[in-house]
């Protein structure tokens, strides 16, 4: 009895994450719908809470003068288009990991960001058009046994 309560709340969470997915895979496309984005899911089946960066001016600030990053949590950067994108630690006070993903929820790339004090920071080039960055504490990546093919689920509050 007990396998079958552990097997239907498994069914159900999967039913919940599916429609969740579906839902906002449909509508990814436009950033209005976007808004309420609030996890990301790495195919191992790790979460991290994500703020959402949308705007150019959001873009722009990303994780700028912050001191800290939670545990399991990041910001997602979301682009309306696919390209090549560049990112540098102007300003950034903590490491950071940069995911870059493209419009498939596939990540293209890992770059480990370190502070930039100086006025020539080093860029952070995705190499391969990317609809999607994620930024993450540094070693998390690593930490977590994610890597570049992976793919990840983009997950609306409900």
């Amino acid at each position: 009895m007990e396998k079958r309560y552990l097997l239907l709340l498994v069914l159900i969470l999967l039913i919940i994450i599916t429609i969740s997915t579906v839902r906002l895979n449909h509508n990814i496309n436009n950033n209005e719908k976007a808004k309420d984005i609030s996890k990301v899911i790495f195919q191992n089946n790790i979460s991290v809470n994500v703020e959402l960066s949308k705007t150019s001016e959001e873009h722009e600030k990303g994780l700028m003068f912050r001191e800290k990053l939670d545990e399991n949590s990041g910001m997602l950067f979301i682009f309306e288009d696919d390209k090549i994108r560049d990112f540098w630690m102007k300003n950034t006070l903590i490491p950071l990991d940069i995911i870059f993903i493209d419009k498939d929820l596939k990540i293209v790339k890992i770059a480990e960001a370190i502070p930039c004090e100086i006025e020539d920071c080093p860029i952070y080039s995705s190499d391969i058009p990317a609809r999607y960055v994620l930024e993450l504490s540094k070693g998390y990546c690593k930490n977590n046994d994610i890597g570049i093919g992976d793919k990840i689920i983009l997950l609306s509050s409900i």
